[in-house]
């Protein structure tokens, strides 16, 4: 199924739940922490404020975002 993202927000999978909180309904291919239409729709907007095509928003996001890890120690787990 493909869905804009404003529509996919919407969309919960039947019997998806996050664990979190009780029985929140989640879209099957995002959890409590990550939702793949928002990544997607957040890229779009990312190219499109710095006047980019999304191929090279993406290279240059991920570029940013790298050194953003590396500067905040690596870490993969972070405390909440």
């Amino acid at each position: 199924m493909r869905l804009a993202p404003s529509q996919a927000g919407g969309k919960a999978a039947s019997g998806m739940t996050n664990g979190v909180g009780g029985g929140n309904s989640l879209v099957a291919m995002c959890g409590p922490h990550f939702c793949s239409m928002k990544i997607t729709q957040d890229v779009r907007n990312y190219a499109e404020q710095k006047g980019l095509e999304e191929a090279e928003a993406l290279k240059i996001g991920m570029e940013e975002k790298s050194k953003q890890f590396l500067e905040e120690g690596a870490a993969i787990y972070h405390e909440v």
